[in-house]
């Protein structure tokens, strides 16, 4: 499969924003993406802000 993947694994907001604007860009241009978010980093998906 092609497309672009990305990994996340730190729970710093700034560098995960920096991926998901990546990411949406990417499909935008209508190519494939893959976000694989590693343990604590799976919390920066909620809306609740961080504690």
């Amino acid at each position: 499969m092609t497309g672009l993947t990305i990994i996340v694994a730190s729970t710093d907001a700034a560098r995960f924003r920096a991926a998901m604007t990546t990411a949406l860009a990417q499909a935008a241009l209508g190519d494939s993406v893959r976000l694989y978010c590693h343990e604590a980093s799976v919390a920066l998906l909620s809306r609740a802000p961080p504690r």
